[in-house]
Order: C-alpha cells, then structure tokens, then sequence
C-alpha cells in the first residue's frame, strides 16, 4: 500500500524550520504555539496550563516522547492542549514507542502509583486531555453553547464546551471556535497514543475528554490511540468526518465513545472496557439534545456515519441503568459487527426522537436491563466466548475470541471501499491483540506481556502512512529536507522541476541513501541547492 505525500517548494523562499535544542529534561510550554515545533523523545513536555496550536502551526512529536499535563483545580491552570482551527499535530508513535500524554505525577515505570479506584475516582482527571478544534461541518449548533455563529462561507462554527470567544492577541484567531464546511480538512495524525489520567468538567455537561474532537475532518489520520482512566467519555466527537481505527477506551467515568451533531465519520475496530462505576458504552446523537434543544427532523449533515468491528464491555453486576448503546435524537448511524456485553442496562435505547439508524448483525449478551428497543430479528444474543474478562490489573484480560465463537458467524460484509477492512467477524479481535505493545492497559499490567502483539505481527494489520508536513532548512550550499517517520514504512525523496504532477524522477544527489527505512523518529535528505525553482515530493511505502 503507498500514499503519495507532497510538497512544493521554491528554493527562492525559504524558511528555516526551528528545533528543540536536544538536551535531556523537562521542558515547560505554555500559551500559543506558533510557526513548526519538534517535540523530541530526548526530553519530556510540561503542559503548564492550556497550550494552543493556532492555524498555520503545526506541532511534531517524535516516537517515545512523554508529555504531561500540570496537575491543578482550576482552568486554564491544568494541563491541556487545544489544536485549534488551521492548526496540526503530527504525534506519531510506533507499536513498542508510543507517544504519552500523561499526568505530572504519573510514574510510568510503576503500574500501581496511581491506584485505579472507581469508587474514588482513582487518577481521573488529573489534568485537561487533547482537543481538536477542525473546519468540518455540523448540523446545527447547540442551543445551551456559550456562543455560536455563521462563518463567512454561511457554514455554523461554534464555542466548545462552554468556553469564551478568546482571541490570539497577535492574530485575533478566535482559539475556542470549531466548524465550518470542510469535511476534509486535517488536523493532521495520531497513531501510537496513549492518554491517561485525563478529564475535567468546566461547566454543568461541559467537559474536556480524553480526546475531543469538534469538526474534525477526514484528512486527519486517527489510528491506534488509547484513553485511559478520563474523568469523563474516553473519545467523543461533534460533527466532522475524521475516520479512526483501532481505539481503545478504558476505565472512563462517562461514555467509552459519543458522537454528536451530525458526525459522519467510518469507524472500525474499537475496543472499550468499564470499571465499575461508568456510563453508557456509546452515547450517538444525531443532533445537539437535552435542556432548550429542539429536534430538527433532517437537519444536514445527518450524522450517517457508519462503525464497524467494535468491543465494549460494561461494568458487570447488577443493573444501574448504563446502556450498551444510546442512540439518540434524529439518529441516522449505523453500527454493525459489534459485540456489547455486561453493561447494567439494556442493549440499546433511543431516548430523544427521531430514531433512523440501522444496528444489525451485532451480538449482545448479559446486559442485564434487558433488550431495550435493539432489532431482535437482526442481532445476536448469545456470549461471544472471549478469553478473558477482568478489570484488575492480574495480567488476566483478553478479549480475543475463543475457538467456537459465535462472532464467526452472521458478520456484515464491510463495504468495499478503500477503507474498511474485510474482517470476517465481529468484535474488533480475531487473533491479533493489537492494543499490546502500546498502551496502558499492557504499561499497568491488565495484559500479559506475553500476548501475541502488535509487534510481532504487523503484517496482519492494515495500517496506511500518514500525511507529513516537509520541513526546509539550508545548511551552507545544500537543502535540507526533513520528515517524521514511521516503522514499517520506506521513504523516498522524488523532485521535479515543472509543475506537479508531471515530472517525477527519484532526486538526484541525496544524502543519506534514498530511500531510507523509517525509525520512528524524523528523516533527513540533503540534496544540492541550485537556482532553479524545483518542487519535491516524498512516497512511503
């Protein structure tokens, strides 16, 4: 599989690109991020309250790099990052070097300093989480927003989660707004994540997830990221089109996973799993619902997204009114190929009218609240046989199907689009644990360091470059070029000297070797400057 990533240059422009300077350490950032940034793994971040990447910034982190976030009550004193509108991160991880966003107090080297207890919350909510603020579209506004408007295109944008219009002092670009009508836009790739200890409640419903995401567009790569222990939903969006893949959502107080405002995203292999105190595993929403919201029947976008392959498992015990599945208000998703067992509710509930969606060919089992209003005819009930359900950390989880397994049969072919993958199952495992390697769930020892991982067994899971910023700098009479980069992955430097897209020759003169194998971290090729106008392009396969 190869993705062609481009960028034009005209070597009469140049712009240098800064770098950390590379010593060991704790390096503390606060307030907005302007111009190209390289967090490396050499040193370890601080969020010293809210950080903002504003439009045209962009923010690089390298494989294995931690950062945490300040640990206080009060907003904006604790710890959170905000890609705002324009903005991108590039927080590229690989399967044994992820990239952690944690709690200033976390100790990672010890699974048990920060004692994950429900009934005490544990180390929920320690500070803010990561947000993503996109161009993308929504259906309409929400009523109980503190603010809301028309974009000069007549597209809504919107304030998220209770925040004031605060402004960049020297570019006046609204750092709180969301929306738009660019269902493509990017906000650039997270693969390789893990966030932990995260989640704080601004205002009555208004909170700061463990990744939120409001707009966000299709042109951002969102692939193996983990939540764990938030102090509110594990993963939720509001409008937008972002794509995912293996996601996993673990011991968060809220909902594993909640979409809202006309979210059209596709989605495949989710995994989620409750602590003892938790909410509804999915939480859909067509449109904004609750407190002055009125229902607009067919409101565009209509939030038809579609998710496939996932695993959620609910706290287990006696019923406490947490459904497997909400789907709520002018709903039109669909949910196909997943398998949701001991939640204290009921299968599935659709409490805020109008309900359009299609959930079929899922398996359910030991929701105790009983089947809810899910499709009888066209759903499975029947246990799904995993291997192990535990929520200590024993070493004793693993949700991987045994042999016999109803998951094998009455799956839904996934559509063939170029994006979904042909899993002949349902849930999101057949043979690969592919949250090992990476996450807290293995760092914290709910997983045996032993299970089959993704490591070695990467020719089994489908996982696509992603899309790389090029960064410039010279160096005396030669360009230099630089790329992040990512295992598994080989990177060759391409120039022309016409127009894109004619033209493509392998780049001659290059320093190091071209092509060069990926290592995680960023690539660099030298090649001799001249006078002409060239334009350079880079393709990993």
């Amino acid at each position: 599989m190869m993705k062609q990533i481009l960028q034009k240059l005209c070597l009469t422009a140049l712009v240098a690109v800064g770098a950390n300077s590379g010593w060991a350490g704790t390096v503390s950032v606060s307030g907005i991020l302007r111009g190209t940034h390289h967090w490396t793994a050499d040193n370890e971040y601080l969020l010293n309250g809210w950080v903002y990447v504003v439009s045209n910034a962009v923010l690089n982190i390298e494989a294995g790099t931690v950062i945490r976030g300040k640990e206080a009550a009060a907003q904006p004193n604790y710890g959170a990052l905000f890609i705002c509108r324009g903005g991108k991160i590039n927080a590229v991880g690989s399967p044994g070097n992820p990239i952690i966003f944690t709690a200033e107090s976390d100790d990672i080297s010890d699974p048990f300093d920060i004692p994950l207890d429900d009934e005490g919350g544990g180390g929920r909510g320690l500070w803010g989480g990561v947000v993503l603020l996109g161009q993308g579209r929504m259906n309409r506004p929400d009523s109980e927003a503190s603010g809301s408007g028309t974009n000069p295109d007549g597209s809504f944008w919107q304030l998220y989660e209770g925040l004031g219009d605060a402004l960049d002092p020297v570019t006046s670009q609204p750092l709180h707004r969301w929306g738009g009508n660019d269902n493509d836009d990017s906000s650039g790739a997270l693969r390789f994540v893990s966030i932990r200890y995260s989640g704080k409640v601004m205002d009555s419903n208004k909170e700061l997830n463990g990744l939120s995401m409001a707009g966000v567009g299709r042109g951002t790569t969102l692939e193996f990221v983990e939540v764990y222990a938030n102090a509110d939903d594990g993963f939720e969006w509001w409008g937008g089109a972002v794509n995912s893949r293996y996601l996993v959502s673990a011991f968060n107080s809220d909902e594993c996973f909640d979409m809202d405002q006309g979210h059209e995203g596709k989605h495949q292999f989710w995994f989620g799993l409750q602590g003892i105190t938790g909410d509804e595993g999915m939480e859909l929403n067509g449109q904004p619902s609750g407190d002055s919201n009125v229902n607009t029947p067919g409101a565009v976008p209509l939030g038809e997204h579609q998710i496939y392959n996932v695993t959620l498992i609910g706290e287990g015990g006696a019923g406490s009114g947490s459904d497997a599945m909400n789907s709520r208000s002018d709903y039109y998703g669909r949910v196909h190929n997943s398998v949701f067992l001991e939640f204290q509710g009921r299968d599935q509930v659709s409490s805020v009218p109008t309900y359009n969606g299609t959930v079929t060919h899922n398996l359910f089992w030991g929701n105790v609240g009983g089947n809810g209003m899910v499709d009888t005819v066209n759903n499975g009930f029947a246990n799904p046989l995993l291997t192990g359900i535990d929520r200590d950390q024993n070493e004793l989880l693993d949700p991987r199907p045994q042999p016999g397994s109803p998951v094998f049969a009455g799956f839904k072919t996934p559509p063939n689009d170029g994006y979904f993958i042909a899993a002949e199952y349902k849930g999101a495992f057949r043979d690969v644990l592919w949250f090992a390697d990476w996450t807290a769930l293995m760092d914290n020892g709910h997983i045996r360091p032993t299970a089959r991982s993704l490591v070695a067994l990467q020719p089994a899971i489908s996982v696509t470059p992603d899309p790389v910023t090029l960064g410039f700098a010279t160096s005396g009479e030669n360009l230099v070029i630089s790329i992040p980069s990512q295992v598994g992955f080989t990177y060759t430097l391409e120039s022309t000297g016409t127009l894109p897209p004619a033209g493509w020759e392998s780049a001659t003169g290059v320093t190091p070797a071209n092509p060069q194998a990926g290592t995680g971290g960023t690539l660099t090729f030298t090649v001799p400057a001249n006078d002409a106008v060239r334009f350079f392009q880079v393709k990993a396969n």
